[in-house]
């Protein structure tokens, strides 16, 4: 066994396995993938990438399969599939994933490829099979040890957020909601004493949306970003092989030498960012108004009226949805079903929900002036 030192986890014990594979190129390739993409130009400490996060994941992935007493061998598989359920991101996390999905596909599928070929599958052929860890993920059973809202690949990301922004809305009794994880063939559940800790989970995760993820100027460098990248591929600009295998720097150098995204790759070098021009709340604008800013036809005709380069972010959902059961009296509910907190965050959500219009500074006045004669107040 290998001992790495994480400053989240502490003493992380990993297989010889575990260790071939985080040395494979594919893994490494992850060291200079952050985290949190663009976060870092807001918050100075989140420039942790991948890498860290993936390891840290395998760890919880582990923990939760001793507190739910799974066999060994497929707890060795369960975290395997924990260490290389990223391996599919390219630059800059879902921010670039947002930009490229429609050409290279999403990060898991792009991952299954990455497991299913190359030096991964070499690796994971020698024990269980490529194919059988590539489909564990997603698996209705197992892989929500992984992925499913108290798996994980949660509780580490909104731990380690936490950590490296330097904010405490992320920290979450791990300790509590793995002692209390619970398996059937339905998949990851809490017992009833869970109840609590699992509320505090998804309050975390609201908090970190609501206040990091979402912050206005992290949506707006996103929005940023996510334009280069789409002019670039539209301009064949970046070669898909390229972006499967460059990290979020080598992207950043490749724009800037782009003529059609080089004032903005700039703007990124500079933290010269947008400002915010207008927003407006989401929930309470008609149907047909919402269809023209999710189509990106009220980003044009705003852009066109104002004479000025004009970026929209739209506000994502964080909270609906969240499937976390709890075992009460015998039976699995739905946590929102027994939560009162739970259902107040989903109508909270709403009315946090904000379209948000950036443009450069220069240009405020007009955008501002036509983005709320579009939008409304």
């Amino acid at each position: 066994m290998v001992t790495i030192r994480d400053p989240i986890h502490g003493d992380i014990e990993i297989s010889q396995t575990e260790r071939r594979l985080l040395d494979t190129g594919e893994m490494q390739r992850l060291r200079r993938v952050k985290q949190l993409a663009m976060a870092y130009l807001v918050y100075p400490g989140a420039n942790h990438t991948r890498f860290e996060h993936s390891i840290g994941t395998m760890e919880l992935a582990g923990k939760i399969c001793a507190s739910c007493e799974i066999e060994n061998e497929k707890t060795e598989q369960l975290r395997i599939a924990a260490l290389l359920h990223d391996v599919g991101h390219v630059c800059f996390s879902h921010e670039g994933e947002f930009a490229t999905k429609m050409a290279l596909g999403t990060h898991e599928e792009i991952g299954r490829k990455k497991m299913l070929e190359g030096e991964i599958a070499d690796i994971l052929n020698e024990n269980w099979g490529a194919r059988k860890i590539s489909e564990l993920s997603a698996s209705q059973d197992f892989g929500g040890i992984i992925s499913s809202d108290i798996g994980a690949d949660r509780m580490d990301y909104l731990l380690r957020d936490s950590h490296y922004t330097g904010v405490a809305y992320g920290i979450i009794e791990k300790e509590r909601i793995v002692s209390q994880s619970a398996f059937s063939h339905s998949g990851l559940f809490l017992r009833e004493g869970g109840l609590s800790a699992g509320e505090s989970l998804l309050i975390a995760r609201f908090l970190m949306f609501s206040t990091v993820y979402m912050h206005h100027a992290v949506r707006i460098a996103s929005a940023m970003l996510e334009q280069s990248l789409a002019i670039a591929l539209a301009n064949d600009a970046l070669r898909e092989d390229f972006l499967l295998l460059a990290g979020d720097e080598e992207v950043l150098s490749e724009l800037a030498k782009i003529s059609s995204c080089t004032k903005m790759a700039q703007r990124f070098k500079e933290r010269n960012l947008y400002k915010k021009a207008h927003f407006a709340d989401f929930e309470p604008l008609s149907p047909e108004l919402k269809e023209l800013l999710k189509s990106g036809q009220a980003q044009r005709e705003i852009s066109e009226k104002a004479g000025a380069d004009v970026l929209i972010s739209m506000p994502q959902s964080f909270v609906g949805g969240a499937e976390v059961f709890v075992e009460v009296n015998g039976q699995k509910r739905k946590i929102s079903d027994i939560s009162p907190l739970v259902r107040a965050m989903s109508e909270t959500e709403k009315t946090r929900a904000r379209v948000l219009v950036c443009c450069a500074k220069e240009d405020i006045e007009q955008v501002a002036r036509e983005a709320k004669n579009y939008i409304g107040k």
